[in-house]
């Protein structure tokens, strides 16, 4: 049983460090569309159209993992001590 709480551990480790760096690049997409809208007066350029695409999937990603993250917590929790 140790061996499958490390492995759900490692997991969910994982899956919160990676939807934090889905954030940023979110986050960072977000400010380079805000740039280019001020650079072409709001003009929705093919950038801005696929920035913003990039972007909601990176967010939608993000909530995945999360929620992932939320399961493992839950396993975390209900599994047995081990020693």
């Amino acid at each position: 049983m140790a061996y499958r709480f490390d492995k759900t551990f490692n997991k969910t480790a994982y899956s919160e460090w990676l939807s934090i760096q889905l954030e940023i690049m979110a986050a960072d997409l977000d400010r380079q569309i805000k740039a280019q809208e001020e650079r072409t007066n709001g003009a929705d350029s093919e950038f801005i159209k696929d920035a913003r695409r990039r972007r909601d999937n990176l967010w939608l990603s993000s909530d995945q993992l999360k929620r992932s993250f939320d399961r493992g917590q839950s396993e975390k929790q209900r599994a047995p001590a081990s020693g």
